[in-house]
């Protein structure tokens, strides 16, 4: 019973302890398969062939590169440019112009109408407040009772009833709403008549703005012919960069198989998959009991 004790005490012990030594031994195989498997000979050999080919390619290949996509942007911008300035010389502002102040005028009068309205409700809304309070008035402020004591009725032919205080009161509601259909109204058209000044003024700058290309000598038809001669010798750089970057490539490509650079990489992806596979027998099961034997035995030698 007592051996059975320290037994299972030492277990309990040596299964504690047995996670650091596999993060250990981990590690250390990690390590193993590093030094075994090192492509760095080979890396550092391929960087020392290629470097002379790279900086032959550079300057037969990159630096043209460089100079042609800086021309490609600059030709890009003026293409841009060339775009917006014709765009000026496309437009009939007279009759432009003469659609927006027309829409201006009309959006204006609704906005007269509007305000002609809006002042209506007010005064329906003055004159219904006016009934109420002469309505209250004549009841001696009484809300059941008035004219000298008497019951008012719900509703009547003749004399004051509850029914008229209903009806003013609807009048007033009725107003009311009427003003706020107006202000709403009223807000939504001057954001029209906003965005139409806002239009006016463009079209105005536009068309100033093609007054002074006038003067400096361009019209439509040379803006043209810019705009396709740019795009032609836009074509050209760009044909010619794409040919360079296949020479480039195909430059570079030819040096790592005359240099054996190739073998060279070849070699490091073959070594790499064998430093997978060792790195991978580390969790194979046979491996992790032998591990779990040679710790239990360490341990049990030093305890």
């Amino acid at each position: 019973m007592f051996n059975w004790i320290i037994k299972s005490t030492q277990n309990i012990r040596i299964n504690l302890a047995y996670p650091v030594y596999e993060a250990t031994a981990k590690a250390e195989h990690a390590l193993l398969a590093d030094i075994r498997f090192s492509t760095k000979a080979l890396a550092e050999e391929i960087e020392a062939l290629m470097k002379a080919p790279q900086q032959e390619a550079f300057t037969l290949y990159q630096v043209p590169i460089s100079k042609l996509s800086i021309n490609v942007s600059k030709m890009s911008a003026e293409l841009s440019a060339c775009r917006v300035n014709l765009s000026v010389f496309s437009r009939s502002y007279k009759d432009e112009l003469n659609l927006l102040y027309e829409l201006n005028n009309n959006l204006k009068e609704k906005i007269k109408v509007l305000y002609s309205d809006k002042e209506e409700a007010y005064e329906d809304l003055n004159k219904a407040k006016k009934e109420i309070e002469r309505w209250h008035s004549k009841s001696q402020r009484t809300y059941f009772f008035g004219n000298g004591g008497k019951a008012l009725p719900r509703h009547s032919l003749f004399g004051q009833s509850f029914g008229d205080l209903d009806a003013y009161k609807d009048d007033r509601t009725e107003a009311n709403e009427e003003i706020q259909s107006c202000n709403r109204e009223i807000g939504r058209i001057k954001g029209q008549i906003t965005t139409v000044r806002t239009k006016i003024n463009g079209a105005k700058l536009d068309r100033q703005r093609m007054y002074d290309l006038r003067k400096q000598g361009l019209n439509a038809g040379n803006l043209k012919k810019t705009l396709l001669e740019t795009e032609k010798q836009l074509c050209r750089s760009q044909a010619e960069t794409k040919q360079l970057e296949t020479q480039c490539t195909n430059f570079l490509e030819a040096a790592r198989y005359r240099l054996g650079v190739a073998s060279r990489e070849a070699e490091i992806a073959r070594i790499v998959v064998l430093k997978n596979n060792f790195i991978a027998t580390f969790d194979e099961s046979e491996a992790k009991s032998v591990r779990k034997l040679t710790h239990r035995m360490a341990w049990l030698r030093n305890h």
